[in-house]
């Protein structure tokens, strides 16, 4: 082959055996790391759900209060018009408004 021999020497086998060993664990090292960091993150994509319930439900529960609120103020200036809408149907045509 080309005229040279190539040397392989038990050292360097060796040292890419050693090398390859401990890139394999540190792979597996940092896939730990991120396994355990994705089952973290899991805990607080849990809990900011469930806050995120709680306040749908807030804003909910204040959406159906003020809906009743204003169904009855609409229904007491109803009430207040009827009342005014009578008073000036009973009033003598003739009569001045002041």
């Amino acid at each position: 082959m080309h005229g040279r021999r190539i040397l392989y020497l038990p050292e360097h086998f060796e040292a890419f055996r050693n090398a390859l060993a401990k890139a394999k664990g540190d792979l597996h090292d940092q896939h730990f790391q991120h396994l355990c960091q994705i089952a973290a993150l899991n805990v607080e994509v849990a809990a900011l759900r469930a806050e995120l319930s709680e306040l749908r439900q807030v804003v909910l529960l204040l959406t159906t209060i003020r809906r009743a609120e204003a169904e009855t103020d609409v229904a007491t200036l109803r009430a207040r018009l009827l009342a005014v809408l009578a008073r000036l149907e009973r009033r003598d045509p003739a009569r001045p408004l002041h």
